[in-house]
């Protein structure tokens, strides 16, 4: 944050929660040296990172918005201007936080994620940020009011089959996991940049994070040049992401007759049974694109197009291909993932080469299978 064009302009805060040593209070001591308009709180007693985001966000209440930033996160020198910008941009009801990470990685699922483009700067998802967020003061203090009237628990009950069953798995003091719930209650989204202004370098050693990893590490070399027309409303968007970060079609698109809107999409494969029960009593879908293997399928489509939701906007039909258009009663049965599609989604990632020396290698894999199968 140090390196921030107009930090010099910005009030900051660094809330230091209880560790027992002075390694982190001498990092911000040196950041306030070069930076004297920021103020240090050093807690006496540990709160955890649940309390130090709700402490820390709470000082919105003396500004418009504030940004939220943890110690793990890498910001690009124009993260103010950018967020400057999108607080004047984004003007939507339906928009309770504001991303300036722009993920690569599906929380739910663990696979690479890439959002389809929308024509805009940015596009919209039902899955909170904590690599970097902008709240609102009015949205924050709607969900701490929030908090202090729900409890993880009776919440558990009531949504335990809308959201991913790994965020499920989460501490119930995780702010996120509640925000999770939050967004889907309330019918809020988050608006994410198509191009990240933070990346994370999720360092170990923390109560969260114990061992280092590189896998949020994302792209954040060029920011869109945001104006009047990089944003469009969540209510006129063709399509949205869900709490599993699924595509979800709000507009009158079709393939093969079906409408898109009516058709809920588990390419990832997180979505468990209990999920589309729920689904079958509340007649939210009839049609499930699926990478689940079952029986009853009405029709199929390739993976050669990225990404995978591609092929079924493009129509790329294949008789023998491994996303599959199935009723929503047959979804329901106990199913098993395509690991074809699963490895394709992953790989795509990966350099060419990476992948033709990968599907060669799985090629032989699967005849030396079948080759062992007949003896």
């Amino acid at each position: 944050m140090s390196n921030a064009i107009g930090i010099e302009r910005a009030n900051v805060l660094i809330s230091l929660d209880f560790c027992g040593n002075d390694d982190c209070f001498k990092v911000a001591e040196d950041f306030r040296c070069e930076h004297p308009n920021a103020d240090i709180i050093c807690h006496e007693t540990r709160i955890g990172l649940r309390g130090n985001i709700i402490f820390s966000a709470s000082f919105v209440r003396d500004f418009d918005a504030v940004i939220i930033l943890e110690e793990d996160v890498w910001c690009h020198p124009q993260i103010l201007r950018f967020a400057e910008k999108a607080l004047s941009i984004i003007d939507d009801k339906n928009i309770d936080q504001i991303a300036l990470y722009s993920p690569g990685i599906c929380q739910s699922s663990g696979l690479p994620f890439t959002p389809i483009k929308n024509g805009f700067s940015f596009y919209h998802s039902m899955v909170p940020c904590s690599s970097g967020q902008i709240w609102r003061r009015e949205n924050w203090f709607a969900f701490q009011r929030w908090l202090n009237h729900n409890n993880w628990p009776e919440l558990a009950k009531k949504y335990v089959n809308q959201i991913p069953d790994n965020v499920l798995s989460w501490s119930e003091h995780s702010w996120k996991k509640l925000y999770f719930v939050y967004l889907l209650e309330n019918k809020k989204f988050v608006a994410y940049p198509y191009t990240s202004i933070t990346t994370n370098f999720s360092d170990g050693g923390g109560t969260h994070q114990r061992r280092s990893t590189r896998e949020h590490q994302v792209n954040m070399t060029r920011l869109d040049k945001l104006d009047k027309n990089s944003y469009i409303d969540v209510e006129d968007a063709d399509f949205i992401y869900d709490s599993f970060s699924e595509i979800c079609f709000q507009k009158n698109l079709a393939i093969s007759g079906k409408p898109l809107s009516a058709i809920e999409f588990n390419l990832k494969g997180s979505k468990t049974k209990k999920f589309f029960e729920h689904s079958m009593k509340k007649f939210v879908a009839q049609t499930v694109v699926s990478n689940k293997q079952v029986a009853n399928v009405s029709e199929r489509f390739g993976i050669d197009l990225l990404p995978l939701e591609a092929n079924i906007i493009h129509l790329n039909h294949c008789p023998d291909g491994p996303i599959e258009v199935v009723p929503l009663q047959d979804a329901v049965g106990e199913t098993k993932n395509n690991g074809l599609l699963i490895q394709r989604s992953f790989l795509y990632s990966f350099p060419w080469y990476l992948q033709q020396i990968y599907s060669w290698l799985y090629i032989v894999y699967r005849f030396g299978k079948k080759a062992a199968g007949r003896k």
